[in-house]
């Protein structure tokens, strides 16, 4: 799923300065997993230049597991949101596309920053499922 994350016009420009002094900028190079599939969240991410790939293993009914890209991710959007808003371990692993910068919000950030910002990413949730059903059958944990 790609998500572009666009600043609500509503924050006044001391929230504005808040939340990009909170950011940090994390450079991966390619092939560097950023987020790993099932580890708890402590932040989500905002995609500054390059672009992400987003995989998701599953286990099939042999027992045995295969990782399958689902989506590509890239400047001006953001990921690792939807562990912070469930309270739920990572949904997926995101690996960096050759060079990659971006900007990190640790979790207390997130909350205390972008409080109102957290029911339009809630929004997603749904999509994520639906998207989960339709690669793997099924909704996965």
């Amino acid at each position: 799923m790609l998500v572009t994350f666009e600043m609500p016009q509503s924050r006044n420009p001391y929230e504005r300065m808040n939340l990009a002094d909170a950011l940090v900028t994390k450079p991966y190079s390619d092939g560097q997993c950023i987020i790993s599939q099932g580890d708890d969240a402590d932040g989500c991410y905002f995609v500054e230049e390059g672009t992400v790939r987003v995989s998701m293993k599953n286990t099939k009914t042999d027992g045995t597991e295969a990782e399958k890209e689902v989506s590509r991710i890239s400047k001006g959007q953001y990921f690792g949101e939807l562990a912070l808003l469930t309270n739920k371990p990572r949904a997926a692993s995101i690996y960096a596309v050759g060079d990659v910068k971006c900007a990190f919000l640790e979790v207390g950030a997130f909350e205390r920053l972008l409080g109102p910002c957290k029911d339009i990413m809630s929004r997603n949730i749904e999509h994520y499922k639906e998207e989960q059903k339709r690669l793997f059958g099924q909704e996965l944990d």
